[in-house]
């Protein structure tokens, strides 16, 4: 028979065995709890992080939304200047080249936002970026090339504000 002391040292060994076991169960609980919610925190990063892109995308697009509709309402003053220089005289030179030096600043600074004038003549007729006003006939010309300019086109980045007017190559097949 055990000894009362050897009693007593086994029933502290159970003890304490009970209470390891439900301490190393307790550690697993929180262990997982914890890998719970570090995949959440995880989660919820990725998440902030995609939402910050999109809305970052969002102002980004409505910013060049924005500016586009300015170049479509300013181009106009542009073609106005461009009118006022070439229906000016010889004698007006002077006032012809100050309206010049406005229209070069004006083109500038929307330059420096990105607007790009299209150069087209002699291009092949694209329905995208030319809209033709006229056609000619010019045998030393292939058919559907852009003549003539009538009026400026522009592109903001790779979208086109206004398209070209022009006049187009259009020969008669002989």
């Amino acid at each position: 028979m055990p000894s009362p002391a050897e009693k007593s040292k086994q029933q502290s060994t159970r003890v304490l065995q009970s209470k390891i076991t439900k301490l190393k169960r307790d550690l697993k609980k929180q262990t997982e709890d914890a890998e719970e919610w570090q995949s959440k925190l995880v989660y919820l990063q990725a998440e902030f992080e995609n939402l910050k892109k999109r809305g970052d995308r969002e102002k980004e697009e409505f910013t060049r939304h924005a500016n586009r509709r300015l170049f479509e309402k300013l181009l106009p003053v542009l073609d106005d200047l461009d009118s006022a220089i070439s229906s000016m005289d010889e004698c007006d030179s002077e006032s012809a080249q100050g309206i010049g030096m406005i229209r070069t600043n004006f083109l500038d600074l929307l330059k420096s936002e990105g607007l790009e004038e299209m150069e087209c003549l002699g291009e092949a007729v694209d329905p995208y970026k030319h809209e033709v006003v006229h056609t000619v006939s010019d045998d030393s010309a292939e058919d559907n090339t852009v003549a003539e300019v009538v009026q400026k086109g522009y592109v903001h980045g790779h979208r086109v504000i206004r398209p070209s007017k022009v006049i187009a190559v259009k020969n008669t097949g002989e």
